[in-house]
């Protein structure tokens, strides 16, 4: 039995995934070159955390409406968890000239990721109790939302710039010539 494989629990009926040595191995290898970044992530999103809350609490503390004052506090930790992103997470990758362009790409993946967790959220509330539906939602957006900053928001300028052709171009052979390779 390898460790991707589904198994059918014949007494329930239903599905689990057994994870053998091998399969937590591999899981190793993925994330181990990932965790000091995950870490950084983790940090930064706690810190955008405590700004929203911090603009909640001193909003509604001077007579504010709780979601005008929320609606600040997400913008105000928005933009500061793109200035750390940028800086502290992704300090490696460079982006001078690219601010304005990664700036946008962040606030879409963002948006993108904010409707996944709600999706999540009310699509998990009706198989579990609401905070472990939230978590969930968390969690769902928050590794959708790192792979996407890895991948296309604060990606490398190599990356960038490849091209589509690698190595020797294609051979165009006549039909009959093909099949005789």
């Amino acid at each position: 039995m390898n460790g991707r494989s589904l198994n059918r629990d014949n007494n329930v009926g239903r599905y689990r995934l057994h994870w053998t040595s091998s399969s937590w191995r591999r899981l190793r290898q993925i994330i181990r070159p990932h965790t000091g970044r995950l870490i950084r992530f983790a940090v930064t999103g706690g810190l955008a955390g405590i700004v929203q809350l911090s603009v909640l609490q001193a909003l509604t503390g001077m007579g504010w409406h709780g979601l005008p004052a929320n609606a600040l506090g997400i913008l105000a930790s928005t933009q500061v968890n793109f200035v750390l992103s940028a800086l502290f997470i992704w300090r490696d990758r460079d982006i001078r000239g690219q601010w304005r362009r990664r700036w946008a790409e962040f606030h879409l993946a963002t948006l993108a990721t904010t409707l996944l967790n709600l999706f999540v959220f009310v699509l998990a509330e009706l198989f579990v109790p609401r905070l472990i539906a939230a978590v969930l939602g968390i969690g769902v957006a928050g590794l959708v939302n790192y792979l996407i900053e890895d991948n296309l928001v604060f990606r490398p300028a190599a990356r960038r710039n490849r091209t589509v052709h690698r190595g020797a171009p294609l051979k165009l052979l006549p039909l009959d010539e093909a099949a005789d390779d």
